[in-house]
């Protein structure tokens, strides 16, 4: 192995590089305790802030130290600085982002969950720990030099890897090929009518179209407005206070006036993730219904839809179906550790289990680690 871990006493932890004289690196930082230093932080706006000067010149000595992958008028960003950590009794190393803008550095961990902290100038008292991250990811530059990036990144542990996986290589079942293409085609010879606009009863009568198509016997007995209050979003902008139910001018002035209120009205099945299913109804460059969906949980829900607007010979257009049907045939990809879409991302944790059934299909993002610049060198006196 290139790391070799010669010590083990406490909270320290030794290694030195093969095939070179022993270099004393000591990696004193745990993983566990970098993640609750950073607990809390995560988008933007909930980045961990630190007003110290101390930590903001060891940052600003670790920047100089490496040329900018990215600059702009804007920002300068370094990807990726490594940091050596202590995980489970074993050596780790994981990547980090750093952007410098207007002033502030901003440093994102996404191998800790997305952690980001913003470190400023100031005085404010702080843990320690913020320096030592930083003066741990400089020491480490002298590592990454002699052993070679490629050697280096093989401590970086699979399961904090971000990368993608086919989905047939992680659902249960998939649609067969001679499905997708039969639906397909349902689709393409549908009637394709132009509609001029729509009352308020009539795109509820199309909305429960869908609903019966979809959800069957749990539809019965439900009138059209009655099955769009149990699975619609419920924002609708008042769309449900439209006093001519009849008037297809009414409806427009509400599509016009009011439906851009900030609510969903036209999620007709709602969901907690991003968007569920979605029914637009004509208006004025759009003459026929539109159906979309956000979350693929509800991919079949949607399939069912379209073929209920397919077989009443409702004019529309299925925006996704295409992006759907690839999704159930297992063709379109999955994230591994990301967190950015929970419902189509496999966490992958690399048990004998995980390795043998998953390991061999994904995709791994690839890791760049910055270019360094040589160390300076103190002028000579006189």
């Amino acid at each position: 192995m290139l790391f070799k871990q010669i010590k083990h006493s406490g909270d320290n932890f030794s290694y030195v590089v093969a095939d070179d004289p022993p270099r004393d690196a000591a990696s004193r930082i745990a993983y566990s305790e970098l993640e609750y230093a950073l607990e809390g932080s995560g988008t933007a706006d909930m980045a961990k802030e630190i007003f110290n000067d101390r930590v903001y010149g060891v940052l600003k000595a670790l920047t100089d130290r490496a040329y900018p992958t990215s600059e702009t008028e804007y920002d300068r960003r370094w990807s990726h600085f490594i940091l050596p950590l202590k995980r489970r009794g074993r050596l780790i190393a994981i990547p980090f982002e750093v952007m410098e803008y207007e002033g502030a550095f901003f440093i994102f961990f996404r191998a800790i969950g997305l952690r980001q902290m913003c470190v400023k100038r100031g005085s404010e008292r702080v843990s320690d720990i913020y320096e030592r991250v930083f003066r741990e990811a400089m020491e480490f530059i002298d590592v990454i030099e002699g052993a070679g990036r490629g050697e280096v990144l093989k401590l970086y542990p699979y399961d904090l890897r971000s990368g993608r996986i086919k989905g047939k290589h992680v659902m249960e079942r998939t649609m067969p090929a001679e499905e997708a293409r039969r639906i397909l085609a349902d689709y393409r010879g549908r009637g394709r009518r132009a509609t001029h606009g729509v009352s308020l009863n009539e795109y509820l009568r199309v909305a429960g179209i869908c609903y019966r198509a979809a959800f069957g016997d749990r539809a019965g007995g439900l009138t059209d407005e009655g099955m769009y209050g149990r699975w619609a979003d419920g924002r609708n902008c008042g769309m449900l206070e439209i006093e001519d139910r009849e008037s297809e001018e009414a409806f427009a002035r509400w599509l016009r006036e009011k439906s851009h209120c900030g609510g969903h009205p036209f999620e007709i099945v709602f969901s907690w993730h991003g968007h569920g299913i979605i029914l637009y109804p004509p208006y004025e460059r759009k003459r026929s219904f539109s159906i979309g969906v956000g979350n693929y949980v509800l991919a079949e829900v949607y399939l069912r839809m379209v073929d209920g607007l397919i077989r009443s010979r409702i004019p529309f257009v299925a925006r996704d179906l295409k992006d759907v049907l690839n999704y159930l045939k297992g063709e379109s990809y999955f994230k591994v550790n990301s967190y950015g879409d929970l419902c189509n991302t496999l966490f992958y944790s690399h048990t004998k289990e995980e390795r043998e059934q998953y390991f061999r299909h994904i995709e791994w993002d690839s890791v760049g680690i910055v270019r360094f610049k040589p160390p300076a060198r103190d002028k000579p006196e006189g």
